[in-house]
């Protein structure tokens, strides 16, 4: 994908991001996208990933050709007319009753997601649709330690022609999806978090979003650039040391996507 395109005209849609009605992460893709992507999600792959991360003890992998797969088979396929989508549900890291954190669960979808990320950003081939290609997914990273878990996002020129006219409410809505999939993750039911660690907002048009964490945050990589007219940009991490946060982010991603594609909802 020539993210060029991306930045300055509407490029048709091969893949978008949402939340099921039961909270659960949910990867809309064009059917002929998937069928094209979906060969390389093998196990020859698979090995060069576990080559990469031999600390994660990721289980073991299933081919995208079933309907469960993955590391620990941690994504569903879903079969539409002429969509496929993808869904897993949030990882619990904390589980009682000893609350001893578990990341091996939660290792295996991110190393997982980043296989995903990778090859639909190869994906070269005009979607034929008729809505445009909100965001795509980059420079996606599972690895133990400071900034180990860290993303990059390239939003589009549509995206940020709506953002510009979209009032600052829907910021609540997301907010609210980044705070119900974190507490999810973090499983313990005495952790109560403040709204302030959960927050979306807008500089000079141009998004921003925090979770807890050391001053984590997802924000414009060329904060200073002021362009006048709609256009597309790069949101870069700052500080995002756990999954946690990185998986926050995408649920915060995905609600404002279903905003874009639902404003009433």
């Amino acid at each position: 994908m020539n993210y060029s395109d991306l930045l300055h005209r509407d490029v048709p849609r091969w893949y978008t991001l949402g939340l099921t009605h039961n909270g659960r992460l949910r990867i809309t893709i064009d059917e002929q996208c998937w069928r094209e992507i979906r060969p390389y999600l093998n196990q020859e792959s698979a090995e060069n990933e576990r080559a990469l991360h031999p600390d994660l003890q990721l289980a073991d992998f299933i081919p995208a050709d079933q309907p469960d797969w993955g590391f620990g088979a941690a994504i569903r396929t879903l079969h539409r007319r002429t969509e496929v989508m993808l869904t897993f549900d949030w990882p619990v890291v904390f589980r009682p009753p000893s609350f001893t954190p578990d990341w091996h669960t939660t290792f295996n979808l991110t190393v997982t997601l980043g296989m995903l990320w990778g090859w639909l950003m190869s994906y070269e081939r005009q979607a034929a649709k008729t809505k445009p290609q909100l965001l795509i997914v980059s420079a996606w990273t599972t690895e133990l330690g400071v900034y180990g878990s860290s993303l990059s996002v390239r939003l589009s020129r549509a995206l940020d022609d709506w953002l510009r006219r979209t009032p600052d409410a829907i910021q609540e809505s997301i907010e609210r999806a980044m705070q119900r999939a974190y507490r999810r993750m973090w499983g313990r039911q005495e952790y109560q978090s403040s709204s302030r660690e959960f927050r979306v907002m807008k500089h000079d048009h141009r998004l921003i979003m925090m979770c807890p964490g050391n001053a984590c945050d997802l924000a414009p990589e060329h904060p200073e650039d002021d362009d006048m007219q709609p256009s597309g940009y790069t949101l870069v991490p700052h500080n995002t040391d756990s999954p946690l946060q990185q998986l926050c982010f995408l649920a915060g991603l995905a609600a404002l996507c279903d905003l874009y594609d639902k404003p009433d909802a």
